[in-house]
């Protein structure tokens, strides 16, 4: 492979199988990892193959969305179809679940992505036809990631088994090549049954809600989009997504008396990043202990009476919220529904209210308080997120409210994954600043906190730009100056009275911050990645295009211009009689050979005392002046593509340092200053200038 595709440094083989091979490769010329999928050697008749391929690596270079597996390039090496794929740092859907059922919310979550990026290609014209849980992939953050559109030959970037054949449609199994949008549908129904069931779908499969705990209407909605007759089906992917959000709202359908019992439900699947119930207790227990002795220090002092105060107050305001909070948990533990896998912390009894500080006896009492303090932090968070859906969800104490958002901090000294994964079992996030009212925002909370390690917040440094977790778009920044906002593998802290910094995501800080808001669910879908270095690697990739595309005008004139030169020394010696023909025969012959990559050689012919005819000498010359011509040209042409493509890129690196975004600024002011040098530039395209070659 990387004979055949030499731009390319394979380094792995991914999987293979019968319909091909996936690769994990650097691209030399932007020194990034891609995914290359080759497919197996098309037979001699394969041109409805190579039409179709065609037709469908055109269709997918066309998709840009957060929730689909992004066409870098596509091609055939010999008789190797191939398409560069985006890289994505994770596994399938299938090796997520490995047939284990996923807790109804967390699969309602995955369905948002799967559904807006499947119905983003359908508007393109784009159908997928074998959509399973290997053509779907889950990234570090796990957001689903669909690939493997419009090709009947099915080769998945991450497999351990044979394709699940059970979701693709009917009419695709009996006639490939057939798929319609309501296939990709019947395949979103198939893939949502298996989810929530942990079974496949097959020819009368029983109820899912037989199975699981979900709501019975959830049963219609999939036996519509998994009917035999695509005509049943919804008519397209916005349908069914709606359907079966219509159907999923509203209290479940067990939690009534005399309703069915529902069966034990199975061990569920973990199909996101994080650490697992026992390491993250285990985690919240130590950091507790720290935490707690703070706490019985702090008692001592006589200020903490007005803490306890405000505590008594928020405890008498609150008290019936929380009532009802312990009483809805204590119900869905007496129901048996089991809780999500990545739950961090056990559930718990809910206490009325962390203790107060002012309360905490002295001497420090014999039992250990912050095993208490840990125990009351996993009550409070699952607290939260069982009242979220209520008309009043009751918040951690300390939680500061701003208009519709509500934030609280935690002094706990996390990685920034650990502090994410709290986060997320209180039915939050780590708290993202992303336009200048929430900047003011986080301020203001973080005004009165001393945190000499800094406070985690949502973002992070991925592939040379900075995103927010809740996927917003990344608009405005505040790094203190000397911030290493370029550096990879980092996340975020805010350094109160200061500004941003960064850090290792595996150190801890002193603590972090959580968000509770609507911006989550308001997030469009793709504005994840930073404008600035999307618009940078687009114009990358045109000003690349558009270079080779002037390298080929110069191939196809030097071609003519050689092809000229040696028709022209032929009809020279035609034209001589019989006697000067034989004489000067060897040294038009010789003169051919003074060619190579179809570029004269005047330095050979000077090297190789061939001896030249006035005539001769004339023909020389013109060629020559001719090829200097075409090289002046394409330099020329180069020259003005290169200057077009420094005043645009000057303009995203203004964008980008404006937004904070200082890898990006830092490539493109780096990028511009190479392409001083037209040479240089030309020569990171894997080309050359023409040396203008002297006559003689």
């Amino acid at each position: 492979m990387n004979a055949l595709l030499p731009a390319f440094e394979f380094t792995d083989v991914i999987t293979s199988n019968a319909s091909g091979a996936v690769y994990f490769a650097n691209q030399r010329s932007l020194e990034r990892q891609v995914a290359i999928k080759v497919f197996s050697p098309m037979p001699e008749n394969g041109d409805a193959f190579r039409k179709s391929f065609g037709n469908a690596s055109r269709l997918m270079a066309g998709l840009r969305h957060t929730n689909l597996i992004g066409l870098l390039d596509s091609g055939h090496a010999g008789n190797l179809p191939y398409q560069v794929m985006e890289f994505v740092p994770g596994k399938s859907l299938a090796r997520s679940t490995r047939g284990q059922v996923v807790e109804f919310r967390q699969a309602m979550a995955l369905f948002d992505g799967i559904c807006e990026g499947l119905a983003h290609a359908h508007g393109k014209g784009l159908v997928h036809g074998h959509l399973d849980t290997l053509s779907i992939l889950l990234n570090q953050q796990a957001v689903p990631k669909i690939g493997g559109f419009g090709l009947e030959r099915a080769v998945h970037t991450d497999t351990e088994a044979l394709v699940p054949v059970h979701c693709t449609a009917p009419e695709v199994l009996a006639k490939p090549g057939t798929a319609t949008v309501r296939s990709d549908v019947y395949s979103l129904g198939a893939i949502f049954y298996e989810l929530i069931t942990g079974t496949p779908m097959a020819p009368g499969a029983a109820p899912a809600s037989t199975l699981t705990t979900c709501r019975s209407e959830i049963d219609a909605v999939l036996k519509q989009a998994t009917a035999t007759d695509p005509d049943g089906r919804m008519a397209d992917v916005r349908a069914f997504h709606t359907a079966l959000k219509g159907a999923a709202a509203g209290p479940d359908r067990k939690a009534g008396g005399g309703a069915a019992q529902s069966p034990p439900a199975p061990r569920k699947a973990v199909v996101q990043s994080g650490h697992g119930p026992k390491m993250l207790l285990k985690v919240a227990i130590i950091i507790g202990l720290l935490f707690g002795i703070n706490l019985a220090w702090k008692a001592k002092d006589s200020a903490h009476a007005d803490r306890a105060r405000e505590n008594r107050e928020i405890i008498a305001k609150g008290k019936k919220e929380r009532e009802d909070a312990i009483a809805l948990a204590a119900a869905e533990r007496a129901s048996n529904v089991a809780k999500p896998a990545s739950q961090p912390l056990p559930e718990a009894a809910v206490p009325e209210m962390l203790i107060p500080e002012a309360a905490v006896p002295e001497p420090v009492p014999e039992v250990d308080p912050m095993e208490a303090f840990a125990a009351a932090l996993a009550a409070d968070l699952t607290a939260t997120r069982l009242s979220l859906a209520g008309e009043s969800p009751v918040y951690p104490p300390g939680t500061v409210t701003s208009g519709s958002r509500h934030y609280v901090y935690v002094p706990y000294p996390v990685t920034w994954e650990q502090a994410g994964g709290l986060a997320e079992s209180g039915g939050g996030h780590l708290m993202v600043p992303s336009d200048s009212a929430e900047i003011g925002e986080l301020e203001e909370v973080t005004g009165g906190i001393v945190a000499d390690k800094g406070i985690w917040l949502g973002a992070s440094l991925d592939d040379g730009v900075w995103q927010w977790v809740t996927g917003e778009p990344w608009t405005e920044a505040k790094w203190i100056g000397n911030a290493r906002s370029g550096e990879e593998g980092t996340a975020m802290v805010v350094r109160p009275g200061k500004g941003w910094d960064t850090m290792a995501r595996g150190d801890e800080a002193s603590g972090f911050l959580i968000e509770w808001s609507d911006d989550l669910k308001a997030a469009t879908p793709g504005e994840t990645v930073s404008a600035a270095a999307l618009a940078a690697a687009e114009l990358t990739t045109r000003v690349q295009e558009l270079v080779l595309a002037a390298d080929k005008k110069r191939s196809v004139s030097l071609a003519e211009n050689v092809k000229k030169f040696t028709w022209d020394l032929d009809a020279f010696v035609k034209g001589l009689a019989k006697g000067g023909q034989t004489a000067w025969r060897p040294h038009v012959d010789a003169l051919k050979g003074c060619v190579k990559d179809n570029r004269i050689l005047p330095e050979e012919i000077g090297a190789k005392g061939i001896s030249v005819s006035p005539e001769m000498v004339k023909l020389v010359n013109y060629h020559i002046k001719k090829q200097g011509e075409i090289g002046t040209q394409f330099a020329g042409d180069a020259g003005k593509i290169r200057d077009a493509f420094v005043v645009k890129l000057a303009a995203i690196r203004d964008d980008a340092k404006a937004a904070g975004q200082t890898k990006v600024f830092g490539d493109t002011a780096a990028t511009i200053e190479k392409a001083e040098d037209l040479g240089a530039w030309i020569r990171s395209f894997g080309l050359t200038l023409d040396e203008v070659p002297v006559a003689e």
